[in-house]
């Protein structure tokens, strides 16, 4: 369910909040609604897009549940996106994997036709 969101930083910072609906499993609720907070944050910074994924449980009873991300990217500009069609476009290069001390990270690699 969404709570809201808002624009900062110059439309470099995203923010959404929402909560859950009922949840259901087997006829029967397992995750009642408002119990899981998720906050959503996205960042256009230095060349990259950061996103910071949060979840916060209210309830009084433990839950189990399993999250899944999937994402992809297409590079289209916006002017694409707004209907031109370009000759030519840049190449998208394999996508790079990192693990750190603080987690896992993907970088999604395109280069323009400037280089």
């Amino acid at each position: 369910m969404f709570l809201g969101s808002t624009v900062k930083e110059g439309n470099k910072l995203l923010v959404v909040e929402m909560m859950n609906p009922d949840l259901m499993h087997g006829g029967r609720v397992v995750l009642p609604k408002v119990e899981l907070h998720v906050f959503r944050g996205k960042l256009l910074w230095d060349g990259a897009s950061y996103e910071h994924i949060r979840l916060h449980h209210y309830g009084q009873a433990p839950v189990r549940f399993e999250l899944s991300l999937r994402f992809d990217d297409d590079f289209v500009d916006l002017f694409e996106v707004r209907g031109s069609v370009r000759a030519r476009r840049g190449q998208r290069l394999p996508t790079m994997r990192d693990t750190t001390p603080e987690g896992a990270n993907l970088r999604l690699v395109y280069r323009g036709l400037d280089g």
